[in-house]
């Protein structure tokens, strides 16, 4: 997975910001309140975590984003006691 622009809107305006994997970085007043949900390219995500960054002057939020389940595609041949000789 990339690093990916991404517009975040909150309860005080836009700002852009980035998105890898789970993580959201984006700048922002240190007075914004980060709830259980936050609007990433038009999209409400839910938030596991967040906490501003004094050092960098920044939002680090962890999402929790639902991962997909994948399922092992059958080829419908039995795994097990075939003798492939």
């Amino acid at each position: 997975m990339t690093v990916k622009e991404v517009d975040v809107k909150h309860e005080k305006g836009s700002e852009k910001g980035v998105l890898y994997k789970k993580e959201l970085i984006f700048s922002g007043s240190k007075k914004i309140s980060i709830t259980d949900s936050i609007d990433i390219d038009g999209k409400s995500c839910a938030v596991e975590s967040s906490n501003w960054d004094d050092r960098d002057s920044v939002w680090r939020v962890n999402l929790a984003m639902a991962s997909k389940q994948t399922k092992e595609k059958s080829d419908d041949k039995p795994t097990q006691g075939t003798n492939n000789n």
